[in-house]
């Protein structure tokens, strides 16, 4: 019903979010606070032990050189376990606000109680996405060498194989020669192509399963494949109108990607010629800082009542198909 008209979503959120907005509030931005600060933490603490790994040269030092990367894979890989069953918190707590309900801070341990059927929910969703993305990036690599835009590839590599001292190259060597040899920005209708197959095979997979996260919410039997199947059956003949609400919200997903694109202002600098007095750790972690405070002020003023209009978008949509199960 109200995918006719975003408008109309939006304004439903907005009133649901405001039935109790001090508690909603209240619960939204202690969500934030472990998300934003972990990866700083994580972060600090990569960074001391990259000073530490600096001391570590030659054969005396393999054993506690080996000791702190280990460290920093196991903290890499923690954070990042972790956070997306703490995000799933958020989403059953825009559930709950989206019912007219106040949140509440215990709202956001559920995706921690749901561990097993989320993780594989997600490594199910994330196999189906990759291996879209896959046959999409082989068809347009397909559709590159079946067109004239391979031509110049073509005619390197036939000269290359031609020559017989290729005959004696390593496939590493002759890469690295094909490189040297191709004329500049031969490969980019290879890359828009195959950029191009992958997005048009994985966006509408991404839509058909934009709500097993919150079926797995709701579910009193919760399952990855069954979660996958209910989204399915939600999103037939919505996806478009889904996508439609989504480009309503640009504007938030534009602040969302600079926010985090932030982050990487230690590697973009340099690029424009521009270097700043401190050093490459500092410089990293200031960069980090700014983009956490920026993704925090996005959090206190949008972050929920974004949440909180998909979550009335699932429960329209669960409330059309019970309308019709009666029908």
């Amino acid at each position: 019903m109200f995918l006719d008209t975003p408008k109309a979503i939006l304004q439903q959120a907005k009133a649901r979010w405001k039935c109790h907005a001090a508690a909603n509030r209240h619960v939204v931005l202690i969500h934030a606070l472990p998300a934003l600060i972990l990866p700083l933490i994580v972060l600090a603490i990569n960074l001391f032990l990259d000073t530490q790994l600096e001391g570590t040269g030659g054969l005396s030092g393999i054993g506690l050189r080996s000791a702190l990367q280990t460290a920093q894979m196991v903290l890499s890989t923690s954070l990042s376990f972790l956070l997306p069953f703490w995000q799933l918190g958020l989403v059953f707590t825009a559930i709950h606000i989206s019912a007219g309900n106040a949140a509440d801070t215990d709202h956001l341990f559920e995706g921690f109680r749901r561990w097993g059927a989320a993780l594989r929910l997600q490594l199910c969703r994330d196999f189906r996405y990759i291996i879209h993305m896959i046959g999409g990036i082989f068809l347009g690599s397909l559709l590159f060498s079946a067109t004239p835009l391979s031509n110049g590839l073509m005619q390197v590599m036939a000269a290359i194989n031609e020559d017989p001292a290729s005959a004696a190259l390593t496939s590493e060597e002759l890469m690295v020669l094909l490189q040297e040899q191709l004329p500049p920005g031969t490969l980019i209708p290879l890359y828009l192509l195959s950029a191009a197959g992958g997005l048009l095979m994985v966006v509408p997979v991404f839509y058909r399963y934009r709500l097993s996260d919150y079926v797995l919410l709701t579910s009193q039997k919760p399952g990855a494949l069954a979660a996958l199947y209910e989204s399915t059956m939600l999103m037939q003949g919505n996806r478009f109108r889904l996508f439609w609400l989504d480009l309503h919200l640009w504007w938030y997903f534009l602040l969302t990607f600079l926010a985090v694109f932030v982050s990487y202002g230690d590697l973009l600098l340099p690029l424009f010629g521009i270097s700043l007095p401190v050093s490459p750790s500092i410089a990293t972690a200031l960069f980090a800082l700014l983009s956490a405070i920026l993704q925090f002020l996005l959090y206190y003023f949008f972050r929920g009542q974004v949440e909180t209009t998909y979550a009335c978008v699932y429960e329209s949509l669960k409330s059309d198909k019970k309308e019709e199960a009666v029908c």
